[in-house]
């Protein structure tokens, strides 16, 4: 994968975004959960393994679609970043 310019270009900023995404979902969950629903942080802990275990099915989904990817890595990245970003 890293033989390409374009498609190592792609994987840096997923990478980076996965990083920053984690961060930045936890601390705002936090201040929703503690503001707007007036609950604890189990609360928060509930959410939290809500969002890592999706992250894992799709991962695994991701995983099991990939034969239909190949040759079309670079589209599928830029589809899959287009429609999170949205």
């Amino acid at each position: 994968m890293f033989q390409h310019k374009s498609l190592r270009i792609l994987i840096m900023m997923d990478v980076i975004e996965a990083f920053v995404g984690t961060i930045w979902i936890g601390a705002v969950t936090l201040t929703y959960v503690q503001d707007a629903l007036g609950k604890d942080e189990t609360w928060w802990g509930y959410i939290n393994g809500g969002f890592y275990l999706g992250t894992i099915v799709g991962g695994v989904l991701i995983y099991r679609l990939a034969n239909r990817m190949k040759g079309r890595l670079v589209l599928s990245m830029l589809i899959g970043s287009t429609v999170l970003s949205s």
